[in-house]
């Protein structure tokens, strides 16, 4: 490489390329024998065995994470900077080279672990904080930018793995947690992150000559249908923001000019 580093991240892109960004960088190279974190990154093409710069990060960090997204953007969150621990994010664009910020974290970490779910969304779990190891979980939505909380690690830990079991669990083991002194762990967590699924729903079409369309009515308590979704003339919907684990109750109705019908016989689901 152009640029010795240690504790940085290595992405696979999608072209077969690999992405290098940011680490520690050489030892002194601060001016004060310290080892800084550092903003380079460059790309390695296996075809040629050689590197090349590419943009760099908006800011330097270290032990930070990195996620190929669906969109073939890598997402590159948290991590040490110059100022501490860090909670922002930033993005990379293969086809452009070039790094954008996104939302940060409610929490800073480092040495955390960030895991992509089956739905495109990524779960950021633990990691240390300034002041320790940290139980806080957050998601992060690549459709909207934004971080959401989720439910928190039952131990405080960081240096630990995640490992994604499809479809919806994610499996946390070991790592260090808060104790003086830090003390490894041999524990393990499950998680089933609340993420967004898809549900379909599908309905025999009215025979009425003067029905222009249906709409959709759907809730989370039996005929208490909070919400509802002019779907057209179509005869079938798909939802793609329903919660994981929680039971929807859906029906349909039909409308023309002269007004709208009752309920169709409801039905319900849990998302799943």
């Amino acid at each position: 490489m152009a640029n010795p580093r240690s504790e940085h991240t290595a992405t696979l892109l999608p072209k077969g390329m690999v992405l290098v960004a940011g680490g520690f960088g050489a030892v002194g190279s601060a001016g004060t024998g310290a080892t800084p974190p550092i903003a380079s990154a460059e790309v390695f093409d296996p075809t040629t065995g050689q590197w090349a710069p590419t943009g760099n990060l908006n800011g330097p960090r270290a032990q930070h994470t990195a996620t190929l997204l669906p969109n073939g953007m890598v997402l590159v969150v948290g991590g040490f900077g110059t100022t501490g621990v860090l909670s922002s994010a930033e993005l990379f664009n293969p086809a452009t080279g070039q790094w954008t910020a996104t939302g940060s974290m409610v929490n800073p970490r480092a040495e955390h672990t960030a895991t992509l779910l089956t739905n495109g969304m990524v779960l950021v779990a633990g990691g240390f904080g300034p002041m320790g190891p940290l139980a806080s979980v957050e998601l992060y939505d690549p459709s909207t930018g934004q971080w959401t909380a989720s439910a928190s690690l039952k131990i405080p830990r960081a240096r630990h793995t995640a490992t994604l079991v499809p479809p919806n669990t994610v499996v946390i083991a070991g790592g260090l947690s808060r104790s003086l002194p830090l003390v490894t762990l041999a524990s393990t967590e499950v998680m089933m992150p609340p993420v967004n699924v898809n549900v379909t729903l599908q309905w025999d079409p009215v025979s009425d000559p003067t029905v222009q369309g249906y709409r959709v009515h759907f809730g989370t308590t039996p005929r208490g249908y909070g919400e509802s979704i002019d779907v057209g003339s179509g005869t079938n919907y798909a939802f793609s923001t329903l919660r994981s684990g929680t039971t929807y109750f859906f029906a349909v109705t039909a409308y023309s000019a002269s007004g709208e019908s009752c309920f169709s016989d409801g039905v319900s689901a849990i998302a799943r």
